[in-house]
């Protein structure tokens, strides 16, 4: 049977069903929260439903991610609570089948090959590189696979980036000035400037769990369109 000929039966179905929303009965109508349902909007409600079903949709909320996107994390690894928070978000993902990326170098790897091949994918695959916005992402730092590397390459390549706020401090300012040692005329902030641009919308993680972070990211590499915004 189509998907066709299921939205057909689904509207055929009788008014008292549940058709992807809560559905009450008042008097000898049906209702959706006080509202009488068309059946143009059961049948809108129908093909959400079957899409959700086709795409496997799981207990928590997220969808399947074979097919998805490829996603490459980019964030500051230095063993704190982001980081931490990030890499059961992309734990998260992997269990759901989404081709997402971050390094994790563990004893006796070479953390700068794995971003080199991570990079070199998500060039080959026209991937997405999830920035994760701390108030100090993309500072010029001594290592050559910096998240001012890892910026600058997606934004050379003309890869699309999603930049995640984490912080109240929005864009990212990336320490610089006379007394720094690696970026002295501000390098960080102009790329900064240049490709996480107001025009680039930004997903708001701020005092989200894992889970819920892990569900916005998912509709992005599905191509989710419904995005957050500055402010």
């Amino acid at each position: 049977m189509t998907i066709s000929h299921l939205i057909m039966t689904c509207e055929k179905l009788p008014w008292n069903i549940e058709v992807g929303v809560r559905v009450r009965r008042v008097g000898s109508g049906h209702t959706c929260e006080g509202q009488s349902l068309s059946p143009e909007a059961r049948a809108n409600s129908s093909r959400k439903r079957l899409t959700e079903n086709c795409h496997g949709k799981l207990e928590d909320g997220i969808l399947d991610g074979t097919g998805a996107r490829l996603g490459m994390f980019s964030a500051r690894f230095d063993g704190g609570e982001v980081e931490l928070l990030f890499r059961e978000v992309h734990r998260i993902l992997q269990a759901h089948h989404y081709n997402a990326l971050m390094v994790h170098a563990d004893h006796g790897e070479d953390f700068g090959t794995q971003t080199l091949d991570f990079l070199g994918r998500l060039k080959s695959d026209k991937g997405i590189l999830l920035a994760v916005c701390t108030s100090d992402y993309a500072e010029v730092t001594a290592s050559g696979y910096s998240t001012f590397r890892e910026l600058k390459f997606a934004h050379d390549c003309a890869l699309d980036i999603i930049p995640l706020r984490v912080s109240d401090i929005y864009p990212p300012e990336p320490p610089h000035g006379p007394t720094h040692k690696y970026d002295k005329s501000g390098s960080g902030v102009a790329l900064v400037t240049l490709a996480l641009s107001p025009s680039k919308r930004f997903l708001d993680c701020r005092g989200k769990s894992a889970g819920d972070i892990a569900a916005l990211i998912a509709r992005r590499l599905l191509g989710d369109q419904h995005q957050a915004g500055w402010g």
